[in-house]
Protein backbone atom coordinates (compact mmCIF):
# COMPACT_ATOMS: atom_id res chain seq x y z
CA UNK A 1 0.00 0.00 0.00
CA UNK A 2 1.38 3.40 -1.05
CA UNK A 3 1.61 5.89 1.80
CA UNK A 4 1.93 9.65 1.58
CA UNK A 5 5.43 9.40 3.08
CA UNK A 6 6.55 7.11 0.27
CA UNK A 7 5.01 9.42 -2.34
CA UNK A 8 6.92 12.39 -0.91
CA UNK A 9 10.10 10.33 -0.91
CA UNK A 10 9.54 9.37 -4.55
CA UNK A 11 9.24 13.05 -5.48
CA UNK A 12 12.92 13.38 -4.52
CA UNK A 13 13.99 10.37 -6.60
CA UNK A 14 16.69 10.61 -9.26
CA UNK A 15 14.57 8.49 -11.60
CA UNK A 16 12.26 10.38 -13.96
CA UNK A 17 9.55 7.71 -14.04
CA UNK A 18 9.39 7.54 -10.23
CA UNK A 19 9.02 11.32 -9.96
CA UNK A 20 6.31 11.40 -12.60
CA UNK A 21 4.31 8.71 -10.85
CA UNK A 22 4.66 10.54 -7.55
CA UNK A 23 3.33 13.77 -9.08
CA UNK A 24 0.29 11.89 -10.36
CA UNK A 25 -0.24 10.44 -6.89
CA UNK A 26 -0.12 13.90 -5.33
CA UNK A 27 -3.03 15.03 -7.50
CA UNK A 28 -4.92 11.85 -6.78
CA UNK A 29 -4.38 11.94 -3.02
CA UNK A 30 -5.09 15.64 -2.39
CA UNK A 31 -8.13 15.74 -4.62
CA UNK A 32 -9.87 13.90 -1.75
CA UNK A 33 -11.36 16.22 0.85
CA UNK A 34 -10.84 13.71 3.65
CA UNK A 35 -7.10 13.69 3.04
CA UNK A 36 -6.94 17.49 3.19
CA UNK A 37 -9.03 17.36 6.38
CA UNK A 38 -6.42 15.07 7.98
CA UNK A 39 -3.97 17.98 7.84
CA UNK A 40 -6.20 19.99 10.17
CA UNK A 41 -5.74 19.91 13.94
CA UNK A 42 -8.57 19.21 16.35
CA UNK A 43 -8.91 22.96 17.03
CA UNK A 44 -9.63 23.57 13.35
CA UNK A 45 -6.27 25.16 12.57
CA UNK A 46 -3.93 23.94 9.87
CA UNK A 47 -1.10 21.59 10.79
CA UNK A 48 1.75 23.48 9.15
CA UNK A 49 4.49 20.87 9.45
CA UNK A 50 2.96 18.28 7.08
CA UNK A 51 2.07 20.94 4.50
CA UNK A 52 5.61 22.27 4.58
CA UNK A 53 6.96 18.75 4.01
CA UNK A 54 4.61 18.21 1.06
CA UNK A 55 5.54 21.45 -0.65
CA UNK A 56 9.24 21.03 -0.02
CA UNK A 57 9.09 17.62 -1.69
CA UNK A 58 7.31 19.19 -4.65
CA UNK A 59 9.95 21.91 -4.81
CA UNK A 60 12.67 19.26 -5.07
CA UNK A 61 10.80 17.56 -7.91
CA UNK A 62 10.49 20.86 -9.77
CA UNK A 63 14.17 21.69 -9.26
CA UNK A 64 15.18 18.22 -10.50
CA UNK A 65 13.19 18.78 -13.69
CA UNK A 66 14.64 22.29 -14.04
CA UNK A 67 18.20 20.94 -13.76
CA UNK A 68 17.39 18.29 -16.34
CA UNK A 69 16.06 20.94 -18.74
CA UNK A 70 18.84 23.47 -18.31
CA UNK A 71 21.72 21.00 -18.73
CA UNK A 72 23.77 21.87 -21.82
CA UNK A 73 23.38 18.32 -23.11
CA UNK A 74 19.59 18.61 -22.90
CA UNK A 75 19.58 21.96 -24.65
CA UNK A 76 21.45 20.43 -27.60
CA UNK A 77 19.04 17.49 -27.92
CA UNK A 78 15.72 18.55 -29.45
CA UNK A 79 13.54 15.56 -28.49
CA UNK A 80 15.05 15.25 -25.02
CA UNK A 81 14.61 18.98 -24.45
CA UNK A 82 10.96 18.81 -25.44
CA UNK A 83 10.31 15.97 -22.99
CA UNK A 84 12.16 17.80 -20.20
CA UNK A 85 10.11 20.94 -20.87
CA UNK A 86 6.88 18.95 -20.65
CA UNK A 87 7.92 17.31 -17.37
CA UNK A 88 8.91 20.64 -15.81
CA UNK A 89 5.62 22.20 -16.91
CA UNK A 90 3.65 19.32 -15.37
CA UNK A 91 5.56 19.60 -12.08
CA UNK A 92 4.89 23.36 -11.94
CA UNK A 93 1.23 22.72 -12.69
CA UNK A 94 0.99 20.42 -9.66
CA UNK A 95 2.52 23.10 -7.41
CA UNK A 96 0.00 25.64 -8.66
CA UNK A 97 -2.90 23.18 -8.30
CA UNK A 98 -2.00 22.26 -4.72
CA UNK A 99 -1.48 25.94 -3.85
CA UNK A 100 -4.97 26.76 -5.05
CA UNK A 101 -6.37 23.69 -3.27
CA UNK A 102 -4.84 24.48 0.11
CA UNK A 103 -4.28 28.25 0.18
CA UNK A 104 -6.65 28.75 3.11
CA UNK A 105 -4.85 26.12 5.19
CA UNK A 106 -1.31 27.51 5.02
CA UNK A 107 0.49 29.31 7.78
CA UNK A 108 3.33 31.84 7.59
CA UNK A 109 6.11 29.23 7.29
CA UNK A 110 4.48 27.58 4.29
CA UNK A 111 3.63 30.93 2.68
CA UNK A 112 7.20 32.21 3.02
CA UNK A 113 8.63 29.00 1.59
CA UNK A 114 6.20 29.15 -1.34
CA UNK A 115 6.91 32.81 -2.07
CA UNK A 116 10.65 32.18 -2.15
CA UNK A 117 10.35 29.13 -4.38
CA UNK A 118 7.83 30.62 -6.81
CA UNK A 119 9.57 33.98 -7.27
CA UNK A 120 13.05 32.46 -7.62
CA UNK A 121 12.19 29.49 -9.82
CA UNK A 122 10.07 31.26 -12.43
CA UNK A 123 13.18 33.07 -13.69
CA UNK A 124 16.38 31.67 -15.14
CA UNK A 125 19.41 33.62 -16.34
CA UNK A 126 17.50 36.92 -16.12
CA UNK A 127 14.49 35.75 -18.12
CA UNK A 128 11.19 34.06 -17.38
CA UNK A 129 11.45 30.28 -17.39
CA UNK A 130 8.68 29.55 -19.89
CA UNK A 131 7.61 26.05 -18.70
CA UNK A 132 6.81 27.32 -15.19
CA UNK A 133 6.26 31.07 -15.55
CA UNK A 134 2.50 31.17 -16.15
CA UNK A 135 1.64 28.57 -13.52
CA UNK A 136 3.91 30.19 -10.95
CA UNK A 137 2.63 33.73 -11.53
CA UNK A 138 -0.92 32.39 -11.13
CA UNK A 139 0.16 30.66 -7.92
CA UNK A 140 1.60 33.94 -6.60
CA UNK A 141 -1.64 35.70 -7.47
CA UNK A 142 -3.58 32.98 -5.65
CA UNK A 143 -1.51 33.51 -2.51
CA UNK A 144 -1.88 37.29 -2.35
CA UNK A 145 -5.54 37.17 -3.36
CA UNK A 146 -6.24 35.52 0.01
CA UNK A 147 -6.39 38.60 2.21
CA UNK A 148 -5.04 37.07 5.47
CA UNK A 149 -1.88 35.98 3.64
CA UNK A 150 -1.42 39.34 1.93
CA UNK A 151 -1.78 41.17 5.23
CA UNK A 152 1.06 39.12 6.74
CA UNK A 153 3.54 39.56 3.89
CA UNK A 154 6.50 41.65 5.04
CA UNK A 155 7.44 44.85 3.20
CA UNK A 156 10.49 43.37 1.49
CA UNK A 157 8.43 40.50 0.08
CA UNK A 158 5.74 42.93 -1.10
CA UNK A 159 8.33 45.06 -2.90
CA UNK A 160 9.97 42.00 -4.44
CA UNK A 161 6.63 40.80 -5.85
CA UNK A 162 5.73 44.27 -7.17
CA UNK A 163 9.20 44.58 -8.67
CA UNK A 164 8.87 41.24 -10.47
CA UNK A 165 5.38 42.04 -11.77
CA UNK A 166 6.35 45.51 -13.05
CA UNK A 167 9.42 44.09 -14.80
CA UNK A 168 7.35 41.46 -16.59
CA UNK A 169 4.59 43.86 -17.63
CA UNK A 170 7.00 46.54 -18.87
CA UNK A 171 9.48 44.05 -20.42
CA UNK A 172 12.25 45.33 -18.17
CA UNK A 173 15.16 43.05 -17.18
CA UNK A 174 13.99 40.92 -14.29
CA UNK A 175 16.84 42.13 -12.08
CA UNK A 176 15.68 45.77 -12.37
CA UNK A 177 15.09 47.18 -8.90
CA UNK A 178 11.91 49.02 -8.05
CA UNK A 179 13.31 51.10 -5.18
CA UNK A 180 16.21 53.43 -5.91
CA UNK A 181 19.30 53.34 -3.75
CA UNK A 182 19.50 55.71 -0.79
CA UNK A 183 21.92 58.10 -2.52
CA UNK A 184 19.38 58.64 -5.31
CA UNK A 185 16.72 59.94 -2.91
CA UNK A 186 16.37 63.64 -2.22
CA UNK A 187 16.37 65.15 1.21
CA UNK A 188 12.59 65.41 1.31
CA UNK A 189 12.12 61.80 0.26
CA UNK A 190 10.04 62.79 -2.77
CA UNK A 191 12.71 63.72 -5.31
CA UNK A 192 15.14 61.42 -7.03
CA UNK A 193 17.62 61.80 -9.81
CA UNK A 194 15.14 60.57 -12.37
CA UNK A 195 13.02 63.67 -11.72
CA UNK A 196 15.67 66.16 -12.81
CA UNK A 197 14.42 68.03 -15.87
CA UNK A 198 16.41 67.18 -18.98
CA UNK A 199 16.17 70.78 -20.24
CA UNK A 200 17.64 72.26 -17.08
CA UNK A 201 20.37 69.64 -17.03
CA UNK A 202 21.29 70.32 -20.67
CA UNK A 203 21.34 74.08 -20.10
CA UNK A 204 23.56 73.69 -17.06
CA UNK A 205 25.92 71.42 -18.99
CA UNK A 206 26.18 73.87 -21.89
CA UNK A 207 27.00 76.74 -19.54
CA UNK A 208 29.49 74.70 -17.56
CA UNK A 209 27.39 74.83 -14.40
CA UNK A 210 26.27 71.89 -12.35
CA UNK A 211 22.61 71.59 -11.37
CA UNK A 212 21.82 71.51 -7.70
CA UNK A 213 21.91 68.00 -6.29
CA UNK A 214 23.88 66.50 -9.22
CA UNK A 215 27.54 65.77 -8.71
CA UNK A 216 30.03 66.53 -11.46
CA UNK A 217 30.56 63.56 -13.70
CA UNK A 218 27.94 61.53 -11.88
CA UNK A 219 26.37 58.89 -14.07
CA UNK A 220 22.59 58.83 -14.17
CA UNK A 221 22.39 55.06 -14.18
CA UNK A 222 19.34 54.85 -11.90
CA UNK A 223 17.12 56.84 -14.21
CA UNK A 224 14.31 54.96 -15.90
CA UNK A 225 14.63 54.51 -19.68
CA UNK A 226 13.41 57.56 -21.60
CA UNK A 227 9.69 56.98 -22.20
CA UNK A 228 8.07 57.42 -25.56
CA UNK A 229 5.57 60.28 -25.73
CA UNK A 230 1.94 59.44 -25.09
CA UNK A 231 0.13 59.18 -28.40
CA UNK A 232 -3.06 60.92 -29.28
CA UNK A 233 -6.12 58.61 -29.28
CA UNK A 234 -6.15 58.57 -33.11
CA UNK A 235 -2.52 57.50 -33.39
CA UNK A 236 -2.95 55.06 -30.51
CA UNK A 237 -5.70 53.27 -32.41
CA UNK A 238 -3.32 52.83 -35.32
CA UNK A 239 -0.85 51.09 -32.98
CA UNK A 240 -3.49 48.96 -31.30
CA UNK A 241 -2.04 45.67 -32.53
CA UNK A 242 1.66 46.60 -32.52
CA UNK A 243 2.45 45.41 -29.00
CA UNK A 244 1.35 41.88 -28.19
CA UNK A 245 0.52 41.00 -24.60
CA UNK A 246 1.55 37.66 -23.16
CA UNK A 247 -0.48 35.62 -20.68
CA UNK A 248 2.28 36.16 -18.11
CA UNK A 249 1.90 39.92 -18.48
CA UNK A 250 -1.86 39.68 -18.04
CA UNK A 251 -1.43 37.71 -14.82
CA UNK A 252 1.30 40.05 -13.55
CA UNK A 253 -0.97 43.05 -14.14
CA UNK A 254 -3.66 41.33 -12.08
CA UNK A 255 -1.06 40.58 -9.40
CA UNK A 256 -0.08 44.27 -9.29
CA UNK A 257 -3.68 45.40 -8.94
CA UNK A 258 -4.03 43.15 -5.86
CA UNK A 259 -0.76 44.30 -4.31
CA UNK A 260 -1.38 48.03 -4.83
CA UNK A 261 -4.96 47.87 -3.55
CA UNK A 262 -3.82 46.40 -0.25
CA UNK A 263 -4.02 48.55 2.87
CA UNK A 264 -0.63 47.19 3.97
CA UNK A 265 1.18 48.29 0.80
CA UNK A 266 4.38 50.03 2.02
CA UNK A 267 4.09 52.80 -0.58
CA UNK A 268 4.46 55.51 2.06
CA UNK A 269 6.81 53.65 4.36
CA UNK A 270 9.69 55.86 5.60
CA UNK A 271 11.97 52.85 5.06
CA UNK A 272 11.45 53.14 1.27
CA UNK A 273 11.46 56.88 0.51
CA UNK A 274 11.72 56.38 -3.25
CA UNK A 275 8.98 53.78 -3.61
CA UNK A 276 6.06 56.13 -4.29
CA UNK A 277 7.78 58.00 -7.11
CA UNK A 278 9.14 54.76 -8.58
CA UNK A 279 5.64 53.28 -8.77
CA UNK A 280 4.20 56.43 -10.37
CA UNK A 281 7.04 56.41 -12.89
CA UNK A 282 6.24 52.84 -13.88
CA UNK A 283 2.53 53.55 -14.08
CA UNK A 284 3.36 56.38 -16.48
CA UNK A 285 5.49 54.05 -18.59
CA UNK A 286 2.68 51.49 -18.52
CA UNK A 287 0.30 53.98 -20.15
CA UNK A 288 2.94 54.98 -22.69
CA UNK A 289 3.56 51.37 -23.63
CA UNK A 290 -0.10 50.35 -23.83
CA UNK A 291 -1.86 53.56 -24.94
CA UNK A 292 -4.98 51.92 -26.43
CA UNK A 293 -7.46 49.27 -25.34
CA UNK A 294 -5.71 46.10 -24.22
CA UNK A 295 -6.33 43.22 -21.88
CA UNK A 296 -4.12 44.96 -19.30
CA UNK A 297 -6.00 48.25 -18.99
CA UNK A 298 -8.70 47.05 -16.58
CA UNK A 299 -6.04 46.07 -14.07
CA UNK A 300 -4.05 49.22 -14.88
CA UNK A 301 -6.95 51.47 -13.94
CA UNK A 302 -7.45 49.50 -10.75
CA UNK A 303 -3.79 49.79 -9.71
CA UNK A 304 -3.66 53.47 -10.67
CA UNK A 305 -6.79 54.28 -8.67
CA UNK A 306 -5.37 52.44 -5.64
CA UNK A 307 -2.01 54.21 -5.95
CA UNK A 308 -3.64 57.64 -6.16
CA UNK A 309 -5.70 56.76 -3.09
CA UNK A 310 -2.42 56.22 -1.22
CA UNK A 311 -0.55 59.24 -2.58
CA UNK A 312 -2.93 62.09 -3.46
CA UNK A 313 -2.71 63.68 -0.01
CA UNK A 314 0.83 62.62 0.83
CA UNK A 315 2.89 63.04 -2.35
CA UNK A 316 1.31 66.05 -4.03
CA UNK A 317 4.31 67.01 -6.12
CA UNK A 318 4.83 63.49 -7.47
CA UNK A 319 1.13 63.09 -8.25
CA UNK A 320 1.01 66.49 -9.97
CA UNK A 321 3.96 65.52 -12.13
CA UNK A 322 2.27 62.24 -13.00
CA UNK A 323 -1.01 64.00 -13.79
CA UNK A 324 0.64 66.47 -16.15
CA UNK A 325 2.57 63.71 -17.92
CA UNK A 326 -0.36 61.31 -18.40
CA UNK A 327 -3.39 63.59 -18.73
CA UNK A 328 -3.60 63.41 -22.54
CA UNK A 329 -3.27 59.63 -22.53
CA UNK A 330 -5.85 59.11 -19.79
CA UNK A 331 -8.36 61.46 -21.44
CA UNK A 332 -7.80 59.61 -24.72
CA UNK A 333 -8.90 56.36 -23.10
CA UNK A 334 -12.40 57.80 -22.61
CA UNK A 335 -13.08 56.78 -26.19
CA UNK A 336 -13.26 53.13 -25.13
CA UNK A 337 -16.52 51.26 -25.57
CA UNK A 338 -16.02 49.40 -22.29
CA UNK A 339 -18.37 50.91 -19.72
CA UNK A 340 -16.45 49.51 -16.76
CA UNK A 341 -13.28 51.19 -18.01
CA UNK A 342 -15.15 54.48 -18.37
CA UNK A 343 -16.22 54.25 -14.74
CA UNK A 344 -12.63 53.75 -13.60
CA UNK A 345 -11.39 56.54 -15.83
CA UNK A 346 -13.94 59.04 -14.54
CA UNK A 347 -12.88 58.27 -10.96
CA UNK A 348 -9.20 58.73 -11.84
CA UNK A 349 -9.72 61.91 -13.87
CA UNK A 350 -11.79 63.47 -11.09
CA UNK A 351 -8.97 62.63 -8.71
CA UNK A 352 -6.31 64.18 -10.96
CA UNK A 353 -8.40 67.17 -12.07
CA UNK A 354 -7.24 69.53 -9.32
CA UNK A 355 -3.63 68.52 -9.89
CA UNK A 356 -3.68 69.84 -13.44
CA UNK A 357 -5.76 72.95 -12.77
CA UNK A 358 -4.66 74.27 -9.38
CA UNK A 359 -1.58 76.52 -9.78
CA UNK A 360 -0.86 76.63 -6.07
CA UNK A 361 0.33 73.03 -6.12
CA UNK A 362 3.09 73.71 -8.63
CA UNK A 363 4.60 76.91 -7.22
CA UNK A 364 8.35 76.61 -6.91
CA UNK A 365 8.37 73.04 -8.26
CA UNK A 366 10.16 71.67 -11.29
CA UNK A 367 7.33 70.18 -13.33
CA UNK A 368 6.80 69.42 -17.00
CA UNK A 369 4.99 72.24 -18.85
CA UNK A 370 1.25 71.79 -19.05
CA UNK A 371 -1.38 73.84 -20.87
CA UNK A 372 -4.33 73.81 -18.47
CA UNK A 373 -6.76 75.28 -20.99
CA UNK A 374 -5.86 72.68 -23.59
CA UNK A 375 -6.00 69.87 -21.02
CA UNK A 376 -9.45 70.86 -19.78
CA UNK A 377 -10.68 71.37 -23.34
CA UNK A 378 -9.60 67.84 -24.25
CA UNK A 379 -11.53 66.47 -21.30
CA UNK A 380 -14.61 68.58 -22.10
CA UNK A 381 -14.63 67.45 -25.73
CA UNK A 382 -14.23 63.80 -24.77
CA UNK A 383 -17.06 63.97 -22.24
CA UNK A 384 -19.23 65.99 -24.61
CA UNK A 385 -18.65 63.39 -27.32
CA UNK A 386 -20.21 60.73 -25.12
CA UNK A 387 -23.61 62.35 -25.51
CA UNK A 388 -23.28 62.61 -29.28
CA UNK A 389 -21.76 59.23 -30.11
CA UNK A 390 -23.74 56.28 -31.36
CA UNK A 391 -22.69 54.16 -28.41
CA UNK A 392 -23.03 56.94 -25.87
CA UNK A 393 -23.71 56.39 -22.22
CA UNK A 394 -27.17 56.84 -20.80
CA UNK A 395 -27.98 60.45 -19.99
CA UNK A 396 -29.20 61.47 -16.57
CA UNK A 397 -32.92 60.67 -16.51
CA UNK A 398 -35.60 62.64 -14.66
CA UNK A 399 -37.23 59.31 -13.80
CA UNK A 400 -34.15 58.47 -11.73
CA UNK A 401 -34.18 61.74 -9.78
CA UNK A 402 -36.20 63.10 -6.88
CA UNK A 403 -36.86 66.81 -6.68
CA UNK A 404 -35.99 68.08 -3.23
CA UNK A 405 -34.48 71.28 -1.93
CA UNK A 406 -31.53 70.44 0.30
CA UNK A 407 -30.62 73.01 2.89
CA UNK A 408 -27.38 72.07 4.67
CA UNK A 409 -28.19 74.43 7.54
CA UNK A 410 -31.59 72.91 8.09
CA UNK A 411 -30.95 69.27 7.15
CA UNK A 412 -27.29 69.06 8.11
CA UNK A 413 -24.40 67.76 5.98
CA UNK A 414 -24.90 64.60 3.95
CA UNK A 415 -22.45 61.86 2.97
CA UNK A 416 -24.56 60.92 -0.04
CA UNK A 417 -22.56 61.89 -3.17
CA UNK A 418 -25.67 62.16 -5.36
CA UNK A 419 -27.33 65.17 -3.76
CA UNK A 420 -27.65 68.61 -5.39
CA UNK A 421 -29.35 71.76 -4.16
CA UNK A 422 -32.73 71.04 -5.75
CA UNK A 423 -32.63 67.34 -6.67
CA UNK A 424 -31.08 64.06 -5.62
CA UNK A 425 -30.91 60.38 -6.60
CA UNK A 426 -34.33 58.70 -6.77
CA UNK A 427 -35.73 55.17 -6.79
CA UNK A 428 -34.56 54.31 -10.33
CA UNK A 429 -31.05 55.60 -9.80
CA UNK A 430 -28.66 52.79 -10.81
CA UNK A 431 -24.98 52.38 -11.75
CA UNK A 432 -25.49 53.84 -15.22
CA UNK A 433 -27.18 56.90 -13.76
CA UNK A 434 -24.38 57.27 -11.21
CA UNK A 435 -21.84 57.33 -14.06
CA UNK A 436 -23.91 59.90 -15.97
CA UNK A 437 -24.06 62.08 -12.83
CA UNK A 438 -20.29 61.82 -12.31
CA UNK A 439 -19.61 62.78 -15.93
CA UNK A 440 -21.89 65.82 -15.68
CA UNK A 441 -20.15 66.89 -12.48
CA UNK A 442 -16.78 66.57 -14.20
CA UNK A 443 -18.04 68.66 -17.11
CA UNK A 444 -19.31 71.28 -14.69
CA UNK A 445 -15.88 71.35 -13.07
CA UNK A 446 -14.33 71.89 -16.52
CA UNK A 447 -16.64 74.83 -17.23
CA UNK A 448 -15.95 76.39 -13.84
CA UNK A 449 -12.16 76.06 -14.13
CA UNK A 450 -11.87 77.30 -17.71
CA UNK A 451 -13.60 80.53 -16.76
CA UNK A 452 -10.99 81.17 -14.06
CA UNK A 453 -7.82 80.13 -15.89
CA UNK A 454 -5.76 82.63 -17.90
CA UNK A 455 -5.54 81.87 -21.59
CA UNK A 456 -2.86 79.26 -22.51
CA UNK A 457 -1.61 79.07 -18.95
CA UNK A 458 1.37 76.90 -18.33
Amino acid sequence: MTTLASVLQNLKSDKIKVRQDALSKIREVFSQDKVVANFTKSDGKSNALPWLAVFQALFEAVMAEKRALTRPSTQRAGVSSSAATRRLSEAASVVRWLTDRTVQLMNTKVINALLRHLSQTLQHEGKLLAPVALDYVKALKCLVNFTPHLEHIDDDSWIHLAELAFNVVLDDPLETKLVAEANDIGADGSESEMYIDDDSLDEATDSGATPSGVGKGKKRSRRDPTPTPILSPRKAKGRRNVISVSLEQVECAALLSILLSSSIAPILSPNYPGLATAILSRLQRFLERYPADSSLLHDYLSMLSSTLHHLSLNKKHAVERFARSTWVGLVGLLGTKDRRMKEGLVVILRNLFEFVTCPSLSEGSRLPPFDSVDGISRLWNSLDGEAEGRRSLDSLSLDALRLQIWNPIKHGPTEDPFVAKTFRAGWNFDADQALAWAILELQADCAAKVSLLPARSK
